[in-house]
């Protein structure tokens, strides 16, 4: 297939964008809980992306599965379900610490696990050569970055509990930016959810390694090389998902809340949750798009930039519903200083990256 390095690029960025922003629905839900937006979310993943992608693009997509084998789908459905267990934390993280620094703890944490691990389990003779070295200086560097955005966060509690007990005192409200009948977790145990995350999210890598049999038979059956993965991502996809919605029907049944889907007045929060899914899986789909059209430049460049794109766009929507509003100049300045980092890491590991493909 001919490349083309723009289109490529410009899909990168748009999925990283995706990635970075689909969690901002969940601000706008007020009446729904945890469990409701998240849940519907992604379900909406599952019914608008990953099932009508994979069905419009994979022919002959029943005798892929079956001519396979059990054994080479055991392997990728597991980590697709480590994978769904990665994002029920990124949900759980992400509400408690906000999506600026949530996003970018955990995609720094994706981008040191699902880069140190696959080079030590498949390639361990990389990590004495020059790029291997880069890599890990690279990956050293994101781990500053990740404890710089911990000292911001911790930075923007503390000036918001001031903020909290003076609005108090003042007679004013004690909770703001903060759905209607929910209590954020504490900070660190949002934190250690998105270390969770973090860790489990990239085993997305393993199940796409382990997936290369199917991929291969898709080709064999007549489909594109580009969109060979959408059968990777179909049986991946299916199973992440579905251990959300499933974690998220037992929340709601535990705490007989269900009939909160139907109430009045949250019509539209299905059309934020089908936004919400549209996003969030749909940004994964355009990055895997993305990169094949890169050719081998996507081979380097591809995560580093999804990375840089994702960050970039938390924090910006984050500024944008109010995360750091009243917090002062510090914890804004540890922020920047910890994007700055982040970014400068993403940028040595695509070099790094670089030249591991010679």
């Amino acid at each position: 297939m001919a490349t083309n390095l723009g289109m490529g690029i410009l899909l990168v960025v748009l999925g990283g964008i995706m990635e970075g922003t689909y969690a901002v629905s969940t601000q706008y839900t007020p009446r729904w809980k945890w469990e409701h937006i998240w849940g519907a979310g992604s379900l909406m993943a599952l019914l608008l992306v990953a099932w009508p992608v994979t069905l419009l693009t994979v022919p002959d997509l029943g005798r892929v599965f079956a001519e396979v084998g059990l054994g080479n789908l055991i392997a990728p459905a597991l980590f697709g379900a480590a994978w769904g267990a990665g994002s029920i934390f990124f949900g759980l993280g992400v509400n408690a610490v906000g999506i600026a620094i949530g996003v970018s703890l955990i995609m720094g944490l994706i981008a040191v696990v699902g880069s140190a691990l696959p080079m030590v389990i498949y390639h361990p003779e990389q990590l004495g050569v020059a790029g291997g070295r880069l890599m890990l200086a690279a990956l050293l560097v994101m781990v500053v970055g990740i404890v710089l955005c911990g000292i911001a966060g911790n930075l923007r509690e503390k000036a918001l509990r001031v903020k909290t007990v003076a609005a108090a005192a003042a007679g004013g409200s004690t909770v703001e930016n903060q759905p209607a009948g929910q209590r954020r977790p504490s900070f660190k145990l949002g934190v250690l959810f998105c270390v969770l995350s973090g860790v489990l999210s990239p085993m997305l890598n393993f199940a796409l390694i382990k997936g290369d049999r199917l991929r291969a038979l898709a080709v064999e059956h007549g489909t594109s090389s580009l969109w060979a993965i959408n059968a990777v991502w179909m049986l991946v996809f299916t199973i992440a998902y579905g251990v959300f919605v499933l974690y998220s029907v037992f929340l709601m049944v535990r705490n007989k809340s269900t009939r909160a889907l139907a109430a009045a007045g949250t019509r539209r929060y299905w059309l934020l949750a089908a936004i919400m899914g549209a996003l969030w899986a749909g940004g994964i789909v355009l990055y895997g798009v993305g990169v094949v059209y890169m050719g081998s430049f996507g081979a380097y460049a591809g995560w580093p930039l999804l990375l840089i794109a994702a960050i970039g766009a938390s924090n910006v929507s984050g500024m944008i519903i109010g995360e750091w509003k009243g917090t002062g100049s510090r914890p804004r300045l540890a922020m920047a200083s910890a994007l700055a980092v982040l970014f400068v890491a993403a940028i040595m590991l695509g070099f790094a990256n670089r030249m591991l493909a010679r």
